[in-house]
């Protein structure tokens, strides 16, 4: 049999269902492609350069590597054949495997999501696994680019318990033809593997079964911002000068008639923790005396704006503060990139909820209206990604920030720069 003639192949597995040793089935047999007759195996297709991604050192070295290395013969079908290998590479700290090199010139290399972007810039390879999807929507794009060549391949191996909006978007809401055509997609159920127990899925809801018994995508139901809990992502009131010096201030601001006028302020410190310290939120507020509030709250807090992230429903009233208050605006960022009728909503409730998930977005408890949307912000549940449009207006100031704002580019000189200026605080005490 051969593997399908598409850029793109998405197997979506439920829990129990062989994900691994599937995968990585389709990586040895591509990664053999000169040998395969030799050990009677199938021919499914050539990669001479091959990228496998997967999420961490400790998963790559308990999951992954096994399959490759654990068997000098190919009885068990799924492991490379100590006399193809000419020589392998391993991280020097861990000891993780790196790179696989072959005697019929075939490379593969081994990466992990957490060591960021720019671990995997620059690579163009044959064939790319990725094994379960990236949080990070930045590093499937990278990834993506990675696919330029005219015959790579990209096999994309997961189980959907996790919302990757740039996965979606692209695969799933594109309207292009052109994508649908180059995109193989199987759903392959725990079911089919007849060597798990599957008593466990009895006390699964119907959501949580469709996903994990048959890795299927199901519309989202209840809390929009389900990962937040006020233990973990809520923090007493604090002044921006009781944080380190060289934090960032940033705004975002959802613009009000009918309903209220929302002005959230941010404070970003040197980890990129993300920190809502105070808001202005008030109904039928003038644009006026808006600014007239925002003005106020940079002199009592002793701090200068970066940005605002404003809501670009409302181009006049940006014009307005710009000309007669002079208070510059940012216009939201409305459409992601691979999305072509929908809005940025979807990409960042996940941005953000991996965030509070990863415990990088704090709230004062001075913000308690903020807090009060996230606790009740709810979708329709009418089998769509529709939301309750209702008290939401803070959280949508928040999220035209969050969605908007990116970190700065992780060089090695930047990051001396960083730790060079948490040893001083630290040391000396400095705070604002």
């Amino acid at each position: 049999w051969r593997i399908p003639k598409h850029k793109f192949i998405m197997f979506i597995w439920g829990n129990g269902s062989g994900k691994t040793c599937g995968s990585v089935y389709i990586d040895i047999l591509m990664a053999l492609w000169e040998s395969w007759a030799k050990y009677g195996l199938p021919y499914i297709g050539e990669a001479k350069q091959m990228l496998i991604v997967t999420k961490s050192s400790d998963n790559l070295k308990t999951n992954l590597e096994p399959y490759f290395l654990w068997s000098d013969s190919l009885d068990d079908v799924i492991k490379i054949p100590k006399q193809e290998i000419k020589r392998i590479k391993r991280d020097g700290s861990t000891q993780a495997i790196k790179e696989i090199f072959l005697k019929n010139w075939t490379v593969i290399m081994f990466r992990t999501y957490d060591a960021g972007q720019s671990r995997l810039e620059g690579s163009s390879p044959d064939f790319v696994h990725l094994d379960e999807l990236p949080e990070r929507e930045d590093i499937f794009l990278e990834l993506l680019r990675g696919t330029r060549k005219v015959n790579s391949q990209m096999l994309l191996s997961f189980t959907p318990t996790k919302f990757n909006p740039a996965v979606y978007n692209y695969f799933y809401w594109q309207e292009s033809d052109e994508v649908k055509k180059r995109t193989f997609i199987r759903e392959v159920s725990s079911r089919e593997n007849t060597h798990v127990d599957h008593t466990w899925l009895e006390w699964l809801s119907d959501e949580e079964r469709k996903i994990r018994e048959f890795g299927r995508f199901v519309p989202p139901t209840g809390l929009v911002y389900s990962s937040f809990t006020r233990a973990n992502n809520m923090v007493k009131y604090f002044s921006p000068r009781d944080l380190w010096a060289w934090t960032r201030y940033f705004a975002g601001l959802d613009f009000g008639v009918s309903h209220p006028m929302a002005f959230v302020m941010i404070a970003v410190d040197t980890d990129w923790h993300i920190y809502v310290f105070d808001m202005i939120y008030e109904k039928n507020l003038l644009l006026w005396e808006l600014a007239h509030l925002i003005k106020e709250k940079q002199r009592e807090y002793w701090i200068d704006l970066e940005y605002i992230v404003a809501d670009t429903a409302d181009a006049r009233a940006r014009l307005e503060l710009k000309q007669e208050h002079n208070i510059d605006t940012v216009p939201a960022d409305k459409w992601s990139k691979w999305e072509t009728n929908m809005s940025n909503r979807r990409a960042g409730i996940f941005k953000i909820n991996w965030l509070f998930e990863n415990g990088e977005l704090m709230i004062s408890d001075k913000c308690m209206k903020l807090i009060q949307e996230i606790e009740v912000h709810a979708y329709k549940g009418n089998g769509t990604e529709d939301v309750i449009k209702e008290n939401d207006d803070a959280i949508d100031a928040l999220r035209y920030f969050v969605f908007s704002y990116k970190r700065p580019t992780e060089t090695r000189k930047y990051k001396r720069k960083i730790n060079r200026i948490k040893s001083k605080n630290k040391k000396n005490k400095v705070r604002y």
